[in-house]
């Protein structure tokens, strides 16, 4: 939570009731704000360069600087992280009526209510 802290997502409040609540509105918060909070900015994947490790490696210089699989994967994070910028909170919560049965909204906020008692 500290980490969303320090990004201004969030912001704690005190008292008895204390914790934390948003800090901007659901629709300035992407959900790639938050994986990049929690997860950091680097990319999801890590290139090891197993070409120049393996039985097979040949003189360093002969290689392109990065291989068509670390490529594609740099590619398909990107894509990723273009659809989570585009994806805010605000978003979700208009989809649950969709996603979610009434009878399990109604439950829920049944328990939020006694959980704030």
């Amino acid at each position: 939570m500290q980490s969303l802290a320090n990004q201004g997502t969030v912001q704690a409040t005190v008292g008895r009731r204390g914790g934390y609540c948003l800090a901007k509105p659901t629709t300035e918060i992407s959900l790639l704000d938050i994986v990049e909070a929690v997860e950091g900015r680097t990319s999801t994947f890590r290139c090891t360069e197993i070409r120049r490790k393996g039985p097979v490696s040949v003189k360093g210089s002969l290689y392109s600087p990065i291989c068509a699989i670390a490529e594609a994967m740099y590619r398909a994070d990107r894509a990723w992280r273009d659809t989570l910028a585009s994806t805010t909170i605000a978003d979700l919560m208009s989809r649950l009526s969709t996603t979610i049965p009434p009878q399990a909204i109604a439950l829920g906020a049944l328990w939020f209510n006694e959980v704030l008692k």
